[in-house]
């Protein structure tokens, strides 16, 4: 796979690999260093994720937005990866079209008509939450359910081993002590309703109640300043592609947006949901292909998470800890059209083999349970590192 991407005697592309967690971004890191890539290659991802947590699906959006909006790169290629449930990797390579000018700058001699471009990017983000008030709530919910003091030390610990400094909640809960939604002007679909005020452990359908208040308004957000950037009539959009992992309800995302950004009625929408954190890579890979079929002009992409939906004291799997431990909310956005800075020169998807049992996620199906369970195994990452520095990953 990475000789796909990269071959000996060429100059290093630069990277965007999804934050996972740091031992995924460590593991991958190593396999790359090995092969001559500079330390600091992955230092935009482990910023990212200090700042954001793992934003599931809307992760490598992220990533990517950082990227791009900071200017940095000054490589001609870039290579992204995303990891999800099954194990699955998702991968691209991006070249560089336009020789250091600003995103939405695209002289038309640079355009390719069926190559896909991004052209446009932005990002929406609720409350703002440092760690420290993430560990005060935990111990307080912990202590009264009646759970032991070892239990809130692993918690502590698995949260100080992901380096996350800030996340991103929708949840009034998690806002210090004295402040309200009307102090963060600022946040996009900051609830005003706590849904744990009356359970630390809600019904899956309770949860499920403000996913038009939290998701649909994150993604409305997004696309609005993504369209808005890229400069150009929002009904001249003829495909909308729209991922998410926190919830579903139809009409849901796509039509939410269609309708606040006035698109075109005929626009032909797809909602890729439940796939996990690699699949706003696979609607990049999907907008890619629609670019090149000829029959379309311009696609946006939208992809939001709101794992604080799901926080779930109750249960006291490891997995389940760390996955808790690490993600958060927000939403990204992309349009890609056949003009841009980043042109996709390749992009493919594998399963690392058999590494199913390590990452998922199903919704609640016992009595006992009521949210949705994640599974985020310690061993995701050993087998990422394998897979791509020992088995087919590798050529």
């Amino acid at each position: 796979l990475i000789k796909k991407m990269w071959s000996p005697g060429e100059p290093f592309p630069a990277l965007a690999i999804h934050p996972g967690g740091p031992r995924i971004l460590e593991a991958v890191g190593d396999v790359f260093y090995d092969l001559g890539w500079k330390e600091n290659a992955l230092d935009a991802s482990f910023a990212t994720f200090g700042q954001y947590g793992n934003l599931g699906s809307a992760a490598m959006l992220f990533v990517l937005s950082s990227r791009f909006a900071a200017n940095d790169i000054a490589e001609d290629k870039l290579i992204t990866m995303a990891f999800g449930p099954g194990v699955t990797a998702e991968w691209a390579v991006l070249e560089r079209a336009v020789k250091k000018l600003p995103l939405l700058i695209s002289p038309s001699k640079y355009v390719s008509p069926f190559e896909a471009h991004i052209a446009a990017y932005a990002v929406s983000v609720p409350y703002p939450v440092p760690s420290e008030r993430i560990l005060e709530i935990d111990r307080k919910v912990r202590l009264e359910l009646g759970q032991p003091e070892s239990v809130i030390e692993q918690f502590k610990t698995l949260v100080a081993s992901s380096r996350i400094k800030n996340r991103y909640y929708c949840s009034p809960l998690w806002l210090p002590d004295g402040k309200s939604a009307a102090d963060y002007p600022d946040a996009v679909a900051g609830l005003t309703e706590n849904i744990y005020a009356d359970s630390w452990s809600p019904p899956c359908w309770k949860r499920m109640t403000v996913f038009q208040d939290t998701c649909v308004k994150l993604c409305i957000d997004a696309a609005t300043k993504a369209v808005k950037n890229w400069g150009q009539d929002v009904k001249s959009i003829t495909h909308l592609l729209t991922t998410c992992t926190s919830g579903w309800q139809e009409p849901g995302i796509a039509c939410g947006v269609i309708k606040a950004l006035g698109m075109q009625e005929d626009i032909q929408k797809a909602e890729l949901n439940f796939n996990g954190c690699f699949c706003g890579a696979t609607c990049l890979r999907l907008a890619r292909d629609l670019i090149r079929a000829g029959e379309c002009h311009a696609v946006l992409i939208v992809a939001c998470e709101v794992a604080s939906s799901h926080t779930d004291w109750n249960i006291l799997d490891t997995d389940h800890m760390i996955a808790q431990s690490l993600f958060a909310d927000g939403a990204a956005s992309m349009v890609i059209a056949k003009e841009g800075i980043w042109k996709y020169s390749q992009t493919g998807s594998s399963i690392i083999p058999d590494s199913s049992h390590l990452l998922g996620l199903r919704p609640p199906s016992t009595p006992t349970e009521t949210s949705f369970i994640m599974t985020l195994s310690k061993f995701v990452s050993p087998a990422l590192h394998a897979y791509f520095s020992k088995g087919h990953g590798k050529d």
